[in-house]
């Protein structure tokens, strides 16, 4: 379905703010790894070939997770030269075990900007969390004609709720904090088709039932080495290897079907080394010589923060996977599939975009937010 209508300011992020990240290279995952583990990696030269990732990336001593969404946010706000105040929803994703999390994240927000809590709307969502954000977003601005631009909001922070010595997690998730925002007129990429669902893994998929994800509180590995009871993520591995590389591949042919441009390329959510280069393989008949993007090596899997991190620095993604900038008018085509936080045992959450990418003007931009201020009536 086309959505001419609606579009997608510059994306922008703080993932690589030394600031408010410190990074933690192979050697250091191998003795946390290694800490409490009988199936540790033996090498980092091990873990970059199954991870894909160099450096990844945790808070500081001293930061919170607050400071990196407050950090976020005036980033947003000094690109795109808008008033908080004056706009008709802002979403946020914080993934995490504690359901309440970006609940309170989102308090502390708007606190900070100085609107109503109510104004907020709030995910849960892992690495597919930017597509439902999007999707939320979208009936906001086209059902409930909420008056506004609409900010979205990733912040991510995975080693708060991950075990260090977990060698299916520890040496690909990776903090980061990305958004942009979503108005249903305006410059900006434009979003030509988008689907989000959550969908159901049947037992014979999942080695006779087991839960794809779960969580489990225990004595773990914090990412500073600290060993300490939190409650963690667990996770299938074959079952979400299997059933995740099928759903982002047929994400990808959905948006591929869609797309109408000769100049197109596909930007997968980067859950790791081995998901990707097996994507790559399978689809390579599929997809013929629209290029599969990856990008790992340093940063990671930042959950719901990836892909927008990724669209906020997509030349450097680009020629790094030795592919020529877009121009005005070539597409993107999102694909991501991953836990679904509100069923993870059993359910998968997937979903794909197309957006045309059209750089916004930021003049512009700043125009058609004073026009919006002007016409404001506020709506919850």
């Amino acid at each position: 379905m086309s959505r001419n209508l609606l579009s997608l300011a510059e994306f922008v992020q703080v993932s690589e703010s030394e600031e408010l990240f410190e990074f933690l290279d192979n050697e250091a995952i191998l003795e946390l790894c290694q800490l409490g583990n009988t199936n540790a990696f033996r090498s980092s030269q091990q873990i970059e070939r199954s991870t894909g990732v160099r450096l990844r990336r945790i808070l500081r001593k001293d930061t919170t997770v607050v400071d990196v969404a407050m950090a976020l946010c005036q980033k947003l706000e000094e690109k795109h030269s808008f008033n908080w105040q004056y706009c008709g929803a802002i979403g946020l994703c914080h993934s995490h075990v504690d359901p309440n999390a970006a609940q309170e994240l989102a308090r502390h927000l708007a606190n900070y900007l100085a609107v109503p809590i109510d104004r907020f709307f709030t995910i849960n969502g892992g690495c597919c969390g930017f597509l439902e954000l999007l999707h939320q977003g979208e009936q906001k601005l086209q059902t409930n004609k909420v008056n506004g631009p609409v900010p979205l909001l990733c912040v991510e922070t995975p080693e708060t709720w991950h075990d260090a010595s977990d060698r299916l997690f520890c040496g690909i998730v990776s903090a980061g904090a990305a958004g942009t925002i979503l108005s249903s007129e305006g410059s900006g990429h434009r979003l030509l088709q988008l689907q989000h669902q959550h969908e159901y893994i049947p037992p014979e998929q999942r080695n006779g039932g087991e839960p794809l994800f779960q969580k489990r509180t225990d004595v773990v590995t914090t990412f500073r080495g600290a060993r300490e009871q939190h409650t963690v993520m667990s996770m299938n591995a074959e079952a979400v290897f299997c059933s995740g590389i099928e759903a982002m591949l047929d994400e990808s042919q959905a948006g591929m079907l869609a797309a109408t441009k000769v100049r197109r390329v596909i930007l997968p959510h980067q859950p790791s080394g081995k998901m990707l280069r097996a994507m790559v393989d399978i689809s390579r008949e599929q997809r013929g010589s629209t290029p599969m993007l990856i990008h790992l090596e340093v940063g990671g899997n930042m959950l719901s923060a990836t892909i927008p991190t990724l669209l906020a620095k997509l030349d450097e993604v680009l020629m790094i996977n030795n592919e020529l900038p877009l121009l005005e008018g070539d597409q993107v085509i999102i694909a991501a599939a991953g836990i679904s936080m509100p069923q993870m045992s059993d359910h998968l959450s997937r979903g794909h975009a197309l957006i045309e990418w059209r750089p916004t003007n930021s003049d512009q931009m700043k125009s058609e937010a004073d026009n919006i201020a002007m016409d404001y009536v506020p709506t919850t």
